[in-house]
């Protein structure tokens, strides 16, 4: 949980929005798209908890996930627990230990969201 600076957000007509910042500790990934907050909120957000600079940053979907992890020939997890989504619909069913990541999938019953 982290503080989200207010920040400055460019608008699709060109204007410029303010955007207060979290009034409490949230999640990261409201940094970017909730209220409005744009790209340059997210880099300002991790300026702020990390005191890095950030010059730069690229967005990618998550097909653009399923191909990068791909094209290395997947990327190995290793589980503490077995995982497995008895009402999300995923199928997903992970034993203890490594596993490949393309054989993870979303799946919105875990606490996290993603395992």
């Amino acid at each position: 949980m982290i503080d989200i600076p207010d920040c400055r957000s460019k608008q699709s007509d060109g204007s410029t929005k303010e955007i207060p910042g979290s009034t409490v500790p949230t999640k990261f990934n409201e940094s970017y798209g909730v209220d409005g907050r744009d790209p340059g909120c997210t880099m300002l957000t991790v300026e702020s908890v990390t005191g890095l600079e950030v010059d730069h940053f690229m967005m990618f979907d998550f097909n653009a996930v399923k191909t990068l992890s791909t094209a290395v020939g997947g990327v190995k997890v290793c589980l503490e627990k077995p995982i497995k989504d008895l009402d999300g619909g995923s199928g997903l069913d992970l034993p203890e230990g490594r596993a490949p990541s393309r054989a993870r999938r979303r799946s919105r019953s875990c606490a996290t969201g993603t395992v």
